[in-house]
């Protein structure tokens, strides 16, 4: 079979139209917070509370938020936790199993990164030199999280 000699007009010329889908496995996160690590101690996040700034442990084990007197007398000082706010007493288990007595007051606001959250509720521990603890109640009101340990980021959705 001899070869076919064809003139280059005419070539009809073919198009292809490719289409391509993105496949989402999950959306994107609406705000991405840095966490400060400290080894033998944990992650650190840096919350607003009632409008001042404060360095929480984020602790998946604690129920609640935890803070201690000082900071409660330092907002009500300064006119940031009215003695409105106080809600009662009650007893707090702490991670080595002991129970004590701690006040339960309501935060008007805890704004982590772009979401501020209100209405919350807290424990104020005597102890002045124990953690300040971002635990569930704050999590899950946060909606879904997630904590990514290698880069030291909390996602939230």
């Amino acid at each position: 079979m001899e070869p076919v000699s064809v003139k280059p007009d005419t070539i009809e010329k073919q198009t292809t139209k490719v289409v391509t889908k993105t496949k989402v496995i999950g959306s994107l996160p609406k705000d991405t917070i840095h966490l400060e690590y400290e080894e033998n101690h944990g992650h650190y996040l840096k919350v607003i509370v009632n409008g001042l700034p404060m360095r929480f442990l984020l602790d998946t084990g604690c129920s609640d938020v935890q803070i201690t007197n000082l900071e409660v007398s330092f907002m009500h000082k300064h006119g940031m936790l009215p003695a409105s706010c106080h809600v009662g007493e009650a007893v707090a288990t702490i991670a080595d199993g002991s129970q004590v007595k701690c006040d339960q007051w309501k935060l008007s606001s805890v704004k982590i990164g772009k979401t501020e959250l209100t209405d919350i509720e807290c424990g104020a521990m005597e102890n002045c030199n124990a953690e300040l603890l971002i635990g569930q109640t704050v999590l899950e009101k946060l909606g879904t999280v997630s904590i990514d340990y290698k880069k030291h980021l909390l996602l939230i959705y």
